[in-house]
C-alpha cells in the first residue's frame, strides 16, 4: 500500500515537472521568435516537442506497468488467501461438532489468520475471525442444551435462550462462507450456484 502511495506522488511529480518544463520551453521559444524567423520557430518547436512528448510517455507508461505488476501480484494472493480462507472455514463447519477436534483446528485458523489476514477483504477478515471463534463455543453450547434437557427441562427459559443462542452462533459461522467468496471480487457467484459449493447446514 506505500508503495503505491509512493508511486501516486512520482505520478503527481512527474506530472508537475512535465508542465514546468513545458512552460519554460514555450517561454523561451517565444522569446526566440523574435529573433529567429517564423518557419525556422515552427521547425524548432516541432522538434523540440516531439523529443519531449515521447520520454513523458516512456516514463508514464513505465510507472504505469510497474503499477499493473503490483496489483496483479496482489490480486494472485488475494485470490489464494480468500481460497485458503474458505476451504478452513468449511473444515470450521464440520467440526463444530467435535470437541476432539475443533479446538486444534480453531488454533490452526488463528495462526493462519496471523499469517494472512491483510489479503484478506475487510468483511472477510472479520467474519472469518468471528466464525472460528463461534465455532471454539459452538459445542459447549450444545452440551449445555442436551444437560437442561436432561436435568433442568422445566427450565424452559434457559432452554429458549440456549436455542436462540446456538442458532445465533451457527448463523454466524455460516455466512463466513459468503463473506469470502465475494472478498474475491470476482464475478458475483448466484445463488442457486453457491448452495451447490455450500456444504449442507447441520441443525443446531
Amino acid at each position: 500500500m506505500n508503495l503505491l502511495k509512493k508511486l501516486r506522488m512520482k505520478d503527481i511529480l512527474l506530472s508537475l515537472i512535465s508542465a514546468l518544463i513545458g512552460v519554460i520551453i514555450i517561454v523561451g521559444l517565444l522569446g526566440a521568435k523574435t529573433i529567429i524567423g517564423k518557419e525556422a520557430f515552427v521547425a524548432l518547436l516541432g522538434v523540440i516537442i516531439g523529443a519531449f512528448i515521447p520520454s513523458v510517455f516512456q516514463i508514464w507508461t513505465g510507472m504505469l506497468n510497474r503499477k499493473n505488476q503490483l496489483r496483479l501480484a496482489a490480486i494472485d494472493k488475494r485470490l489464494e488467501v480468500h481460497q485458503k480462507a474458505y476451504s478452513l472455514w468449511t473444515g470450521l463447519r464440520s467440526k463444530a461438532h467435535k470437541s476432539e477436534e475443533i479446538w486444534e483446528y480453531v488454533m490452526e485458523c488463528q495462526k493462519w489468520w496471523d499469517d494472512n489476514c491483510l489479503y484478506l477483504a475487510p468483511k472477510a477478515r472479520k467474519v472469518f475471525k468471528h466464525a472460528y471463534m463461534c465455532a471454539s463455543n459452538h459445542k459447549d453450547f450444545l452440551d449445555e442444551r442436551k444437560f437442561i434437557v436432561k436435568n433442568a427441562p422445566n427450565d424452559k427459559q434457559r432452554l429458549a435462550e440456549l436455542n436462540d443462542l446456538i442458532q445465533k452462533n451457527w448463523n454466524d459461522i455460516s455466512i463466513a462462507g459468503q463473506a469470502i467468496v465475494e472478498g474475491v471480487e470476482l464475478p458475483t457467484i448466484g445463488e442457486e450456484e453457491f448452495k451447490e459449493i455450500e456444504p449442507k447446514k447441520q441443525k443446531g
